[in-house]
This record gives structure tokens, C-alpha cells and sequence, in this order.
């Protein structure tokens, strides 16, 4: 809101302006205003140069209006909008908590100007007069706009540079720990398995555990080709009653402590099995008759490829599943096994992600009967 105090020439100031110059001069020291201001009085025939026309034009009306007094105002009804804006722009303060505390600043100077008046004006210091000071807001994160940016918090890179380096010290510790185990595993023999014929003996090594894992029982085991110290590991559960999410976990013989990597799933896991030549890719067998391919590398991304309903997924437990080489267009496919009688081979398709459901497609359905006669279908 802002306060102007204009003052607006009169006609006969006008018509004096129209005279001559000695007596416009001499009419200008006559007329003086209340506040002792001089009214200089802009000439009639302004000139203004036109682009348009390229020539000068004469401007058809001056104003001839004179500012004496502007002030912008700091005070605002509080039922006004302005002021609901500025409250609600400002902080979460309601009017009834700003009413009174305005009201407080209000008595609190009232208190001190009683007081120095009767003080004489030499004793009253300027030190003396406290006046109420605004909040000071955070420079950082503040802003009067309706909108701004996201301040991203601050954060050292102390944590991604050491992950790499501890996971490889702590496989170095548990190495130094197990270190008669792990010379067992590669040059222990027993010199009594000579006298016994086509028989061995069995000496226990590690013990792997997840505490994740350990109301689970273990329904699946699989040997990397590709690494000798890596295998994977399903826990599920064969209790028909007692069904509950299921978990993936990858060891190595290098960090018997801790597995590298685990996957959870919706459905109890019966079976699993690593690519041959693909290592960090699996295909797992489910519980409610699903199977999915997961890749290690992406494990919080959930599956690559997982059935459904629509691409004809098995209606009881999955009890094997198995990679089969590449077809003809070198694409990944894998048999599964269940319990409804079928025996599917399932071929994994890149698509677009409009038609992802068809990435999973069944290309052989085989039944087998009673008669274990087994018949094979196709579909068209």
C-alpha cells in the first residue's frame, strides 16, 4: 500500500505558462505553494520523436502533476488478502498470534517512552531504547518465493570410496581366521580312505548361516560352473500351511561369515540354477507354481523376467528347473518341472516395455499321463 500526496496546476498557472519568457519567469517566483515549493510548470508544445513516422510529433496532452509527499506503507488491515499472503508467506503465525504480538511490541515501547520522559533528554542514551528486532532467518535453506529449489544435503564420499576396499579386508580376516580350513578344503587327505573300498569320509568344513534365513529351510542348492567358490542357495518351505516369503543368498568360500548376495521373493524358493556361461544370471523355480530369472548384479531390482497368469505359469510347486543352450536366435531358455504333470520351456524375448508380459514366453507344454506315455504340444 503506498501513500502519494499530489498537487494538481491550476488553469491560471496554465494559462501562464503560455506566456512569454520574462513573464513566466516572474510568474513562477509569484506562485508559491503551501509546503513553499516552486509549481514548475512543464511548456504545452512538447516535442517527441516518432520511429514510426520518422519525424517529430507534438505531444497532445503534459501532465502536469506534482509529487510533493510519497511514503509506502508498512501497516495492513489484518482481514485484508495482503495481509493473509504475507502471513502465510512469512511463517505458520495465525492473525490472533500476530494481533497480540504486535499488541505486545505496542505496550512494550509505550513503557519505555513513559519512562524516558521522565528522564532529561541528556541522561536517555540511544543505547538505552531497545527496539523490537525482526527474526533472522536462515540464509541457507530460505526463501520468500513460492517455490525453490532442493538444498541436497551435504554428504562425504569417505563411505562409497571405502566399500570396495573393506569388503576385500574383510574377506582378508576371515581368510587369516579359517585359515586351517581353507588348506583342509584344498590339500587334506585321509590316508585310511585306502582300505576302504569305493568308501570315503566326510570332514566338515564350514558352516553358513543368514539370520534372514534361519526360520527357512534350505529346498535348493546350486555350484557355479564359472567360479569354483560360489553357490547359490533357496530357502522356502515344504509345509502347505506354513507358507511364507522366500530367500535367494549367494556364498563364497572366501566370506563364509556373510553371504554376498541375497534376494527376497514373495513365494517360498524349490529350485534354482546358474547359467553355465552367465554367472551373475538364475531361474528360479517358486512355490505357487511361478518361475523368474533374476540377475546377482541388479538383486534390489527384484526379477528380470518373472511368469504370470497370462504367459501360462504352472498351477503346483516347481520342483527343477535347468538352462538349456541358446536357441537359433540366441536367446536365454531354461526348462521347469512341476508337480501339475508339465514339463515347460520357457524362452526369455526383449520386447518393448508396452508388451513386457510377452517377454516370458511357453513354447512347449508336455504332459504326462498315467500311462507314462508323455505328449507334447506346441503352441501356434
Amino acid at each position: 500500500m503506498k501513500l502519494e500526496l499530489k498537487r494538481r496546476v491550476s488553469k491560471k498557472q496554465q494559462r501562464k505558462s503560455q506566456q512569454g519568457g520574462d513573464e513566466f519567469e516572474s510568474s513562477l517566483r509569484e506562485d508559491m505553494d503551501d509546503y513553499g515549493v516552486r509549481a514548475a510548470l512543464k511548456p504545452e508544445d512538447q516535442l517527441q520523436l516518432s520511429e514510426q513516422d520518422g519525424q517529430y510529433i507534438q505531444v497532445p496532452q503534459v501532465d502536469q502533476m506534482a509529487i510533493h509527499f510519497w511514503h509506502e506503507s508498512y501497516m495492513l488491515p489484518l482481514d485484508s488478502d495482503e495481509a493473509r499472503r504475507q502471513i502465510a508467506r512469512d511463517g505458520t503465525m495465525q492473525p490472533e498470534e500476530l494481533q497480540a504480538e504486535e499488541h505486545n511490541k505496542e505496550v512494550s515501547i509505550y513503557i519505555r517512552v513513559c519512562t524516558f520522559l521522565r528522564k532529561p533528554a541528556a541522561a536517555v542514551r540511544e543505547g538505552d531504547i531497545q527496539l523490537p528486532q525482526k527474526k533472522v532467518t536462515n540464509q541457507f535453506n530460505f526463501c520468500e518465493r513460492s517455490t525453490q529449489t532442493y538444498n541436497n544435503p551435504q554428504r562425504g564420499d569417505e563411505l562409497s570410496r571405502f566399500a570396495q576396499p573393506l569388503k576385500i579386508v574383510e574377506r582378508m580376516i576371515n581368510q587369516n581366521t579359517h585359515d586351517e580350513i581353507a588348506q583342509d578344503f584344498k590339500y587334506y587327505e585321509d590316508p585310511s580312505d585306502e582300505f576302504r573300498d569305493n568308501q570315503g569320509t566326510l570332514l566338515p568344513l564350514w558352516s553358513f548361516s543368514f539370520e534372514k534365513a534361519r526360520k527357512l529351510a534350505v529346498t535348493s542348492l546350486c555350484w557355479s560352473s564359472q567360479y569354483s567358490d560360489l553357490f547359490a542357495v533357496g530357502h522356502g518351505s515344504y509345509d502347505f500351511l506354513k507358507q511364507s516369503n522366500g530367500l535367494i543368498c549367494a556364498y563364497t568360500l572366501k566370506n563364509p561369515s556373510y553371504p554376498e548376495y541375497y534376494l527376497e521373493t514373495e513365494s517360498g524358493v524349490l529350485s534354482l540354477d546358474l547359467h553355465p556361461s552367465l554367472p551373475y544370471m538364475l531361474c528360479v523355480g517358486f512355490y505357487d507354481g511361478a518361475v523368474g530369472v533374476y540377475s546377482i548384479l541388479q538383486h534390489k531390482n527384484g526379477p528380470l523376467y518373472l511368469s504370470t497368469a497370462k504367459t501360462g505359469k504352472h498351477t503346483d510347486p516347481v520342483w527343477e528347473v535347468r538352462w538349456q543352450p541358446n536357441d537359433s536366435d540366441a536367446n536365454l531358455n531354461f526348462f521347469s518341472v512341476s508337480a501339475d504333470g508339465r514339463v515347460t520351456s520357457w524362452t526369455l524375448i526383449k520386447v518393448s516395455e508396452s508388451d513386457w508380459y510377452n517377454s516370458f514366453t511357453e513354447n512347449r507344454i508336455h504332459s504326462i499321463h498315467n500311462t507314462n506315455i508323455v505328449k507334447s504340444y506346441k503352441n501356434m
